[in-house]
Formats: structure tokens, C-alpha cells, sequence
């Protein structure tokens, strides 16, 4: 029988030949959890977690595709921590190549390959009895296609005029307005020319703080989709069609009357 010190590591290797994606969707990340259980198998990398507020869920997936190497011993999960991972990646260049691999000693190496080489290696965390996050399956009865710069632009500006940011969808105006009522701030901007459904009207208010991290995935993909729902979480999801999904769900914020 095997022991403890006996037992086979599981092992991966995935390679990306241009990480820019990657380091910069860890990078918005990191904006809201602090550690993470990176799940592996057959269909890629997946993360879900909850910020530490339990205020929005990040869920995050790699799909082999997106990898010129792809290749683990079994399914696994390792833990890590997001600060870690995210001060490795700060200092890839512009079509650096990385590669993480699970090492036998239970270990992560992350190497970034350009003119020169780089390598680092970092500690995993026990996730053995970490809580698996589920997926909530949410009905949304607005969804809105818009360029993810617009969104990120819109929302910097309302964040600094107040602490919630509203999202109104109207289908006999055909638009999609986000908005702010504060004491002394009102502010309201209207977006028009964009692929949106909606049954009927649809309001709700969210985070500002939160927002502004969220729509940072600018960076990721340059066009989002985002579903809600009066007095309902929304969702945010910025992605590649078969390559890579970054998704935010993010709880409504409701004032008591």
C-alpha cells in the first residue's frame, strides 16, 4: 500500500504561445479574490470563487484550444494564491510565451519565453477541503451586446460621480442606459446602435466599486455581454469563442425603502 510520501502527484503541462490574455485576465482577478482552486481536466482551465464579501463570483475558463500544449496525468485541483500568480505574470512582455507546469514535488513552475528565459516557481495551496463553488443558474430577462471599451469608459465616469451605478433596459426606446442619482451628483448616459433584447423594462443597481473592477477585462476581450434582471444579480462575461470565457456575476445592490 502507498504512503503519504508515496502517492503519485498529479501532474500538467499547458503552454500559451501568446499569453496576453491570460496575464491579463489574472490580473483583473485579482482586483476581486485573493486565492483560488484552479480546476484541471480534459476541457481546459476552470475558476470559480466568491470574493471575500460574497458580493460577485468570478468564473473563469481556458479551453484547451487556446493552448499549443495541452497535456495532465489525470483531473486535478490545486490551489494558489492570486497575488503570487499575478506578481509572476506582471512581468511578461507582449507576446511572451508561458508555460505552467505541476511538478512532481508538488510545486507550479511558470516559465515566460521571449528573448530571454524566466522562470519561477510557486507553492500550492491545500484546497483538499475547500468548498466547491457552484454556478448559479440565473434567468435574465436583458441581455446587451456592447464594445467593452464603452462600457469601461461609461462606468469610470459614473463611478466617480456616485457609489451605485444603474442599469436600465427599455424596449420601446431600443437603448441601454446606465445612470447615477446621487446627493449631488446625476448623471445618465444612453447607448443606442448595440445588439440588445429585453422584455420590457428592466432596472437594478449595482456596485459602483465593483463595477469598476469588473469592466477592467477591457483587456480581455474587447466586446461583452451583459444579462439582468430588475432587482437581480447581473452578469458580465467577456470572451473568445471557444478559447476562453471570463465571467462576473455580480449581486444587486437594493436600498430599503
Amino acid at each position: 500500500m502507498e504512503t503519504e510520501e508515496q502517492k503519485t502527484v498529479p501532474t500538467f503541462k499547458a503552454t500559451l504561445a501568446d499569453g496576453t490574455e491570460f496575464k491579463n485576465a489574472v490580473s483583473v482577478m485579482s482586483g476581486l479574490i485573493t486565492e483560488f482552486a484552479l480546476e484541471i481536466d480534459v476541457n481546459g482551465f476552470r475558476v470559480v470563487e466568491m470574493d471575500p464579501a460574497n458580493v460577485a463570483m468570478v468564473v473563469y475558463e481556458v479551453k484547451p484550444a487556446h493552448f499549443t500544449e495541452y497535456n495532465l496525468s489525470e483531473k486535478q485541483r490545486i490551489g494558489l494564491s492570486m497575488k503570487a500568480i499575478n506578481d509572476v505574470l506582471k512581468n511578461a512582455k507582449k507576446n511572451d510565451m508561458i508555460c505552467l507546469e505541476r511538478t512532481e514535488d508538488n510545486k507550479l513552475d511558470i516559465s515566460l519565453r521571449g528573448n530571454i528565459v524566466r522562470k519561477y516557481t510557486l507553492p500550492l495551496l491545500d484546497v483538499t477541503d475547500k468548498r466547491e463553488v457552484k454556478v448559479p443558474e440565473l434567468a435574465m430577462k436583458a441581455k446587451v451586446f456592447i464594445d467593452a471599451r464603452v462600457l469601461y469608459d461609461q462606468v469610470k465616469e459614473a463611478h466617480s460621480a456616485g457609489e451605485s451605478i444603474k442599469f436600465c433596459t427599455d424596449n420601446i426606446k431600443q437603448q441601454f442606459d446606465l445612470s447615477v442619482d446621487a446627493d449631488l451628483n446625476k448623471l445618465n448616459m444612453e447607448n443606442k446602435g448595440l445588439e440588445m433584447t429585453t422584455d420590457g423594462l428592466q432596472v437594478c443597481k449595482y456596485s459602483a466599486e465593483y463595477l469598476i473592477k469588473i469592466v477592467a477585462a477591457k483587456k480581455v476581450s474587447n466586446f461583452c455581454t451583459i444579462e439582468f434582471s430588475t432587482d437581480w444579480p447581473c452578469s458580465i462575461n467577456y470572451q473568445s469563442i471557444d478559447r476562453y470565457s471570463l465571467r462576473f456575476i455580480l449581486a444587486p445592490r437594493i436600498e430599503s425603502s
